[in-house]
This record gives structure tokens, sequence and C-alpha cells, in this order.
């Protein structure tokens, strides 16, 4: 007898954990849907928003509210991948930021830029690893409105999504101030 009122205990205790369990993991959805800047639920691969060390999830944007700001001229794009790459072709109104000289050009790029302006990074990538680190180093510069497009390039193309070529004014006068600098 006592045997089976232990059996019947255990399973009592176990009955109620997994509804305290089930309750808990329900709260925490609940919170996580209401909150700004909710974390992802689910694994996915591909173009999904990745963090990476030094950017936080908050500094992701999607591809929908990108477009959104696009259209609406609502943001400063700027292109990290490389002057040629750039040139041949790059989001429409995007500024050339080159992640490798940073340094090089972030006076001239940014010199009428203010710090609160929304600023969308993107390149070809979708590990993070070039608009990543751009945009950090931005918001240590203090730029307090940096996001980050993962894949950003890759996207825009597939969804054709306004592009042009060339070099626009600004790279332009950025060339000519490298050239008289030598």
């Amino acid at each position: 007898m006592k045997n089976s009122i232990d059996q019947k205990s255990i399973l009592q205790i176990l009955s109620q954990a997994g509804m305290i369990l089930i309750l808990a993991a329900t709260l925490g959805i609940l919170v996580n849907e209401a909150r700004p800047g909710k974390l992802s639920l689910w694994l996915t691969g591909g173009s999904e928003k990745q963090p990476v060390l030094g950017v936080e999830t908050r500094m992701l944007i999607s591809l929908d509210e990108a477009e959104t700001r696009f259209l609406r001229d609502r943001a400063l794009f700027l292109d990290a991948r490389s002057p040629e790459i750039y040139k041949q072709a790059h989001i429409m109104r995007a500024r050339n930021l080159p992640w490798e000289a940073f340094e090089q050009y972030i006076g001239t790029v940014m010199a009428d830029i203010r710090r609160d302006r929304f600023i969308i990074i993107y390149c070809d990538g979708q590990t993070l690893s070039v608009s990543g680190d751009l945009a950090v180093a931005l918001a240590s510069r203090g730029y307090k409105n940096v996001h980050v497009l993962v894949n950003g390039w890759n996207l825009w193309l597939a969804n054709e999504l306004p592009i042009e070529a060339g070099t626009p004014a600004h790279a332009r006068l950025r060339e000519m101030d490298t050239q008289h600098g030598s």
C-alpha cells in the first residue's frame, strides 16, 4: 500500500512540474511577443537575422523595413564593400564607406551626417563580418541609430529594388581629396 501511495505522489509531482513548465513557457512566449525587439523563437538558415559578436539584435533590420525607409528617403544607406565593387553597382543613393579603409574615408563620407541619423549598412555577406564591424565602429563613434541589413546587397538584388552604378558625387569628392592629399 505504501508503495502505491509513493507512486501516486511521484506522478502527482511530475504532473504538477509539467504544468508549471508549460505555464512558464507560455508566459515567456507571450512576454517575448509583446516586447519590442523580440527574439526569434526558431532557428533558421539563410538570410534571417543572426547576431554576431558586438552587433546587438536591435541593430538588425529587415528587408521590408529597409525598403520602406528607402522609399520614404528616411535612411542613409552605407555600402561596406570595396570601392571597386561599389562602383559596379550599389543601392541607389547609398554612400560607400568601405570597412577595409574605414579610417581613411570616415571623415569625408560622414562629414555631413548627424549622429542621430537612421543609418542602414549593408554588404554582400550573410555573416555580418564586414557590415557588422562597420556598424559597431560607427556606434562607438557616437552614431546612435545604426542598423545592419544582413546579406543586404544580395537581398536587394533578389527583390529587384533600385540600384545604380558608377560613382556618386560625394564619392567623386572623396576621390579628389585623396588624389590631392597624395
